[in-house]
């Protein structure tokens, strides 16, 4: 938290949630839901965007596949994990004027409300809403990255 970051490109003007997904992984395809919920409530306060732990071809498979509505990109190499510290899929991170301001180590119910009111506060923007209905009570992270 308040590194730089360097691999996703910001402009600095709102706020980036990047998400980090590992494909076949179910905790990355259950928490796919919940993403798509967030980008309805925030997507016109917050820049999304997801980070596919695998080559091109494999971001390309999971953005059709889920009908992602935002970019994906791929982390062949894992240096975009890295610069993170993402260590498992369905890390979430906050970027605010171009550092992180926040990284969550999974997703809960909880995590996705806070995620939320960060970003209605960041911008001061009406607060929107997301059903967490079915979302963990505990925060839950996946396979390694």
């Amino acid at each position: 938290v308040g590194q730089v970051v360097k691999t996703i490109p910001v402009d600095g003007t709102r706020p980036v949630v990047v998400i980090f997904v590992l494909p076949d992984c179910p905790c990355s395809i259950g928490y796919e839901p919940y993403v798509h919920r967030l980008y309805r409530a925030y997507g016109d306060q917050a820049t999304f965007v997801e980070v596919v732990a695998g080559d091109g071809p494999a971001a390309e498979r999971w953005k059709k596949q889920h009908q992602t509505p935002f970019p994906v990109i791929s982390d062949p190499d894992g240096k975009v994990a890295r610069e993170f510290g993402a260590l498992r899929s369905a890390y979430t991170a906050l970027v605010v004027n171009g550092k992180v301001a926040k990284l969550w180590p999974g997703y809960s119910a909880g995590s996705l409300g806070e995620l939320g009111k960060l970003i209605t506060a960041e911008t001061k923007q009406l607060a929107g809403s997301i059903d967490v209905e079915g979302a963990p009570e505990q925060l839950t992270s996946g396979c390694p990255l």
